[in-house]
């Protein structure tokens, strides 16, 4: 039994000593985000160089706010304090096989046709846990670039058709 204890404890150093190297470092802890507001999301778009709106319906405002990128009009919204959304519809259309061969061939945005036959092109960031400004910022200038290669796709297809 006391070997055993021996060999048990022996692992545990084992394993902390890697986990204490890795976590001590010169470099300060960069602050992270784990919760966002709509108008702090708009914000971010708008401090990386969009010119970002947000529009009233009926006197109020609108639960999203949108956003000029590569000539598309891309929308963002704050599903919850954790999830943040942005969007873009494009009402050339779609079918069915060229969203699915988009989403079949490409990682981060989901491609989909709504009710109205438009194609749209959405990415979701989860803020649980924490993403760092850098993450937030590479998120919305990655979708901006997807963004523009959706509309490239969907009309290489149509000419196809």
């Amino acid at each position: 039994m006391r070997l055993s204890r021996r060999v048990f404890a022996s692992s545990l150093v084992c394993f902390a000593i890697p986990a204490l190297a890795q976590t001590s470092s010169d470099t300060p802890a960069k602050p992270v985000i784990a919760s966002m507001t709509l108008e702090g999301f708009q914000q971010r778009v708008q401090a990386l160089g969009f010119s970002a709106e947000r529009g009233t319906t009926e006197g109020k405002p609108d639960e999203y706010f949108s956003f000029r990128a590569q000539g598309r009009k891309v929308g963002g919204r704050v599903t919850n304090p954790q999830l943040l959304q942005l969007f873009v519809y494009y009402t050339d259309g779609a079918t069915l096989e060229t969203v699915n061969e988009w989403n079949n061939s490409h990682f981060g945005c989901s491609a989909f046709v709504d009710k109205d036959s438009n194609a749209v092109l959405e990415s979701d960031l989860v803020l649980t846990g924490g993403v760092t400004q850098e993450n937030l910022d590479s998120f919305i200038t990655n979708f901006r670039d997807e963004a523009e290669d959706y509309a490239r796709f969907i009309l290489d297809h149509k000419k196809k058709a």
